[in-house]
C-alpha cells in the first residue's frame, strides 16, 4: 500500500513538471516575431506575419520639414509567406542585430540628425536601436544596415 502510494505521488510529480516544460514551449510559441523600421520618410512594420509600408510626404517633397501632409500607405496589412517570414528571422539572427551593444548610434541627441531606429521582437525578447544619422557621426552599425534592407526587400515584392 505504501509502495502504491508513493508511487502515485511520483507519478504525480513527474506530470506536473512534464506540463510545466509543455506550458514553456507553448509560451515560446506565443511569442511571434514582430519587426519594426521607422524612419524620417518612412515605415515598415511586420506583425503577426503580415507587412505595412507607409511614406510619410512631407511639403517639401524629401526633404524634412516641419509640414507632415500625409502618409501614403504602399502596402497594408499584406500576408508575408513562411519563406519570407523564415527569412527575416534569419536575416535578422546571422546579421547579429540582436547582440549590438549599444541601443543608440550616431549623432548627439542635441544635434541634428534624421531619426533611423530597428524594434525587433523574437523569441520573447526586444532590442531596439536607434541610429541618429549625421555625416559628421558614425554611422548605422552592419548589422543595422542588414535588418534595414531585409525590411526594404519585403517591400518590393
Amino acid at each position: 500500500m505504501k509502495i502504491t502510494i508513493l508511487s502515485l505521488m511520483l507519478l504525480l510529480i513527474f506530470s506536473a513538471c512534464q506540463g510545466t516544460k509543455t506550458n514553456s514551449n507553448e509560451e515560446k510559441n506565443d511569442c511571434p516575431m514582430n519587426v519594426e523600421y521607422s524612419a524620417w520618410n518612412s515605415k515598415i512594420f511586420v506583425r503577426d506575419g503580415k507587412i505595412t509600408y507607409t511614406r510619410i510626404i512631407d511639403q517639401a517633397q524629401g526633404v524634412v520639414a516641419h509640414d507632415i501632409v500625409g502618409n501614403e500607405t504602399i502596402l497594408d496589412n499584406v500576408e508575408l509567406s513562411e519563406e519570407q517570414l523564415k527569412d527575416l528571422a534569419q536575416k535578422v539572427k546571422d546579421s547579429g542585430f540582436l547582440d549590438l551593444e549599444k541601443e543608440v548610434y550616431g549623432a548627439d541627441e542635441n544635434q541634428r540628425y534624421y531619426p533611423y531606429s530597428i524594434k525587433v521582437e523574437m523569441d520573447c525578447k526586444t532590442k531596439e536601436v536607434l541610429h541618429r544619422s549625421n555625416p559628421e557621426y558614425e554611422g548605422a552599425p552592419e548589422q543595422f544596415k542588414i535588418v534595414e534592407k531585409a525590411m526594404f526587400e519585403l517591400t518590393k515584392k
